[in-house]
């Protein structure tokens, strides 16, 4: 009965495993989270080059596959050591660096573990001006294949889904931007695969070994949780890329 008892368990972790295999990452870098899992770095905010622009990559696991799979959306969030939300992270309309976090296309799978799922690297892009909620800021990303059919997304595949690209320009000089050296929290909120026929699947927390969230300058915060996505259809998907 013991016997019984054992193996009925290990079943029952594999399966747990298996279940929670989805999920998220988010790194710091050109390439994902499980191919170089860089989830924290500094900088001492002295200088504008593009040398120093700081670039996150966003990957994703499907339990189950897509098979007419048409884009990803993900937000993160952003949580100062401050208590407010810096003046050098304010990229919306009317913000201090506004226009300084751009999509990024330059983003690499590397072998077997983390892969672009858009044939031939075909997308487009949309950065809408990050949100001011509250102490809580928010970067959003649609990244949706163009022109071309939809593409099959396996599951337990990790994914790349886009990134942001952060720009130093206005750290230091005339004009400035005050805030880039205090600690600052970036989490993962979500990620949402489209399928064309309505299918949205959110996905809220970290794949096996992933990670969810980012810290910038010894970020002493906790991430923010996260919270539902609204449902997407092709209609509004393709309305943000025209």
């Amino acid at each position: 009965m013991k016997k019984i008892l054992l193996l009925t368990s290990l079943l029952l972790a594999l399966t747990v495993s298996v279940a929670l295999a989805g999920g998220v990452n988010i790194a710091w870098g050109t390439i994902c989270y499980g191919e170089n899992p860089v989830n924290a770095i500094t900088f001492a905010c002295n200088s504008n080059s593009t040398t120093y622009n700081k670039t996150i990559v966003n990957s994703f696991m499907l339990d189950d596959a897509i098979a007419e799979m048409i884009a990803a959306e993900w937000t993160i969030k952003l949580s100062s050591d401050t208590g407010t939300l810096p003046e050098w992270w304010k990229f919306q309309t009317g913000g201090c660096r506004v226009g300084k976090a751009t999509a990024s296309s330059g983003i690499n799978g590397v072998g077997d573990v983390c892969v672009d799922w858009v044939p031939d690297g075909i997308t487009k892009f949309d950065v809408p001006n990050n949100v001011q909620i509250g102490q809580i800021g928010e970067i959003r990303l649609g990244y949706a294949i163009a022109d071309i059919e939809p593409a099959l997304a396996v599951a337990d595949q990790e994914y790349t889904c886009g990134g942001v690209v952060i720009a130093n320009s206005k750290t230091v000089g005339t004009p400035k931007c005050d805030g880039c050296l205090p600690g600052l929290k970036l989490g993962l909120d979500y990620v949402k695969a489209v399928g064309n026929g309505g299918v949205n699947v959110v996905l809220t927390t970290p794949m096996l070994d992933g990670n969810q969230c980012l810290s910038w300058n010894n970020s002493i915060q906790e991430c923010v949780a996260p919270v539902p996505a609204r449902n997407t259809t092709w209609g509004q998907v393709k309305s943000l890329y025209r």
